[in-house]
């Protein structure tokens, strides 16, 4: 009998939260305040989330979600080296650094923030610029109508004025077209993550850091809001903050300390507030908290300004 097809895919790799998983992962909603009892395998997945079109037209759901299933494979074998402090070669920071890369890119937060809605508003702002000229516009669809051989059912003046009006929302549905950004941004960033120098912070038994559907999150703590210029990865105080498992967190920045390093009770909650802040939706955590549900939805609409010392 053949193997049934997967069409459940992981967006945040099932070895990555076995770090937190004990022996459930606990799921804090921020929209709602749930809190759910869940197992690695059915935390972080979405149905399709890698399948894309062939060009013959078919759905492929296996390529892709193969190929980061690879990737886990070679990279877990890395991170138990990092979990037993043993020391990275440059290959092994390289992959890693790539490992990195493709976190940030891969969630939804990263499709749906970075590149659909931006798209969006650029298709939008475009419409609104055609539409401002009357004669122009009115050219353009009389172009379209014959082109396609299709019919616009209102009139042209009605679209043009709906459209100047801007009461409406645009979204990109073709989910291919986001994906194809997390591979092209992954290539640019790994090897920014790769010349950053990494600080790995320890935590005690009885303290543990959060993770997310979001986990990998970089900020400039010197950063103004308002600022003309936006964070970006060359900052000289960036720093880069990953949760590796509920006891051991990555620190990468451009001017810090390296290797492992314990961290007091004030970095692990300021890390944790990171976390809780750049979570899409999702906080995953190794034990079912009132407390820390209360926080999550504290602070589930703040931007993080603090700094780690």
């Amino acid at each position: 009998m053949a193997k049934a097809k997967s069409i459940r895919h992981h967006f945040v790799p099932q070895f990555y939260l076995q770090g937190f998983n004990s022996p459930y992962v606990w799921v804090y909603r921020k929209d709602n305040g749930a809190i759910i009892k869940s197992s690695v395998k059915d935390t972080a997945v979405h149905q399709h989330y890698y399948s894309f079109t062939t060009k013959a037209g078919t759905r492929d759901s296996q390529t892709l979600e193969k190929w980061f299933s690879e990737v886990e494979t070679s990279v877990a074998k890395i991170y138990r080296k990092i979990l037993n402090k043993e020391l990275l070669n440059n290959e092994e920071r390289s992959r890693f650094a790539t490992f990195l890369a493709l976190t940030l890119t891969r969630v939804p937060n990263y499709r749906e923030n970075m590149v659909n809605k931006p798209t969006a508003e650029l298709m939008k702002r475009m419409q609104v610029i055609m539409a401002s000229n009357k004669e122009h516009f009115k050219a353009h669809i009389k172009r379209y109508e014959k082109d396609t051989g299709e019919k616009i059912s209102i009139p042209i003046e009605q679209l043009r004025e709906y459209l100047l009006k801007g009461n409406y929302d645009v979204k990109v549905g073709n989910p291919d077209y986001s994906l194809s950004f997390i591979f092209s941004t992954a290539q640019k960033v790994a090897p920014i993550f790769h010349g950053m120098k990494w600080a790995f912070l320890e935590t005690t038994e009885n303290e543990y850091f959060l993770t997310s559907d979001n986990p990998l999150y970089y900020m400039d703590p010197t950063y103004k809001l308002g600022s003309f210029y936006g964070v970006g990865l060359m900052n000289r105080k960036l720093e880069v903050t990953f949760p590796l498992s509920k006891n051991l967190a990555l620190l990468a920045t451009w001017e810090g300390s390296t290797g492992y390093l314990q961290a007091n009770s004030s970095v692990r909650e300021t890390l944790n507030w990171r976390t809780i802040v750049s979570a899409q939706n999702f906080v995953f955590a190794p034990e079912k908290s009132q407390t820390l549900n209360q926080l999550v939805q504290k602070y589930k609409n703040s931007s993080p300004k603090m700094r780690v010392s």
